[in-house]
């Protein structure tokens, strides 16, 4: 029974895609620290700048024309409902497995 594989991979894929979601550049100037956050999913990026009494954040390009009726936050839904999916197929497959082997070892044993 090897079954339990197909979710496994597909849990390690979903990780390592919301690994290597983001690319941020930082820029310091002082106290006022500057991020440049480019969402690879959707090609978004967003320009977060953190001071000491300020905190502001905002889109300065867009999402790509082949990506625009999916936001950052609804691409990030979709992720974790995947996840969250291929984690309790996974859960349901490891205690199948489990059921499976303990019923071959109580008829193996009466």
């Amino acid at each position: 029974m090897k079954n339990w594989k197909v979710p496994g991979v597909i849990l390690v894929l979903l990780m390592l895609a919301i690994a290597f979601r983001w690319n941020i550049d930082k820029n310091t100037n002082g106290s006022t620290v500057v991020k440049y956050s480019t969402d690879r999913w959707n090609g978004a990026v967003y320009y977060e700048r953190l001071s000491s009494s300020d905190h502001s954040k905002r889109m300065i390009q867009s999402q790509s024309i082949a990506m625009d009726w999916y936001s950052s936050k609804s691409l990030t839904v979709i992720w974790g409902v995947l996840t969250c999916g291929s984690v309790i197929w996974l859960l349901f497959t490891i205690r199948d497995k489990r059921m499976f082997e303990n019923e071959a070892e109580n008829r193996g044993i009466e």
